[in-house]
């Protein structure tokens, strides 16, 4: 399918029209491969929940949103789902051909939601799941955002210094070798290894084979489960990563048990989005045991280390009285406030550590620059 973009004659320069041919829609395009901010996807939920509470036709509702979107590629995505819904597919069947866009939890919700004749309530908790989705992201990047800035500037500093300094200590000690004290004759060694082209060629060519070689182990499911094994029982990074998935997995069962969906598949699509596979794992595992006819509780009081009594409790209790849905938003502002607690002693530990690491740097510069000259001094 041809997809032709053109700017509005005469109206804002960000309006965009999509022009698809009146063709039957095909079954699988290039368009699947789109990849759409989270941000615009849960705005462009609550506007679609509110055209659908108003009593607007669903085709009438894509045709006006993607013509209002200020992001190309998801005013095309739009202008191709109109196009299917045109040719007589659901909004769930549409937009199962955009997966990078509307994945799998998303597109269950609103199947549910057609089914139930509840779309609107569907787009409304899909895009809550959207935005504690990205509060978390934002979160945990912005607590992290100072130390990182201090190792970048620290490291920036160290490399300019090191191009500037070394160049003038090598000529003013090169017959001075033997004397000069033992930081500044490894700065000048380390100079001259990397002053020459075909050795920062090659160091470069190792770290990024290296680099590629550790990514592409890393994303195998064997090594990937170990890393996340890891990561989940380490001292100290672990309650804070066992506590991030917990607060994206509550939500999304809460959201697909209260749509109604079969329990099976809703730990499934927490299996989805729970974002490490050592949660997979056990939620699929959980999945097949709830198959086999041994409860629920039976399974999850084994992983008490993993989710938290306070989950697990929650989570039985609301599926015995089926008021998951209140027990987990009371649970989750409790989750979420540990959360942040974990996260500033995080960054008290990270902020000491990157000035340390960025001093250490410039401190070894300054010896090694200034103990020769002092001892030049009468």
């Amino acid at each position: 399918m041809l997809v032709e973009v053109a700017p509005i004659k005469g109206e804002d320069h960000r309006s965009v029209v999509v022009s698809i041919p009146s063709t039957p829609a095909p079954s699988r395009t290039r368009s699947a491969d789109i990849s759409v901010p989270r941000k615009e996807v849960w705005i462009f939920f609550r506007q679609l929940s509110l055209l659908q509470k108003t009593g607007t036709p669903l085709l009438t509702s894509f045709k006006s949103l993607g013509k209002q979107t200020e992001n190309l590629s998801f005013a095309i995505v739009l202008t191709c789902i109109a196009n299917y819904l045109e040719h007589g597919d659901s909004l769930s069947q549409a937009m199962a051909r955009f997966p990078q866009t509307f994945p799998a939890l998303y597109r269950t919700l609103i199947r549910e939601g057609e089914e139930s004749g509840t779309l609107a309530d569907s787009l409304v908790r899909a895009a809550e799941l959207l935005e504690r989705e990205h509060a978390l992201r934002c979160r945990v990047f912005s607590s992290l955002l100072y130390p990182a800035l201090v190792l970048t500037l620290g490291s920036a500093f160290g490399l300019c210094a090191f191009h500037v300094m070394v160049p003038f200590l090598v000529e003013l000690f090169s017959s001075q070798q033997g004397s000069l004290p033992v930081s500044t004759r490894f700065l000048m060694g380390l100079s001259a290894i990397l002053g020459k082209k075909s050795t920062i060629a090659i160091l470069g060519l190792s770290v990024l084979i290296v680099v590629r070689l550790i990514s592409k182990k890393l994303k195998t499911p064997k090594w990937s489960h170990r890393r996340d094994l890891w990561l989940v029982k380490a001292p100290l990074l672990g309650p804070l990563i066992r506590l991030a998935c917990v607060v994206r997995i509550l939500p999304t069962l809460s959201a697909t048990v209260t749509s109604g969906l079969p329990l099976t598949l809703c730990l499934e699509l927490c299996a989805d989005v729970s974002g490490n596979s050592v949660f997979r794992k056990d939620l699929l595992q959980a999945k097949k045991s709830l198959i086999r006819g041994i409860p629920l509780e039976q399974h999850f009081s084994k992983q008490k280390w993993l989710y938290g009594p306070a989950f697990l409790a929650v989570f039985i209790a609301g599926l015995e009285s089926g008021s998951l849905d209140q027990g987990s938003e009371r649970l989750l502002r409790i989750l979420n406030i540990e959360l942040d607690v974990k996260l500033e002693q995080i960054v008290s530990l990270l902020q000491p550590a990157a000035l340390m690491v960025t001093g250490g740097i410039v401190g070894f510069l300054c010896l090694a620059t200034l103990q020769p000259l002092a001892n030049l001094m009468p």
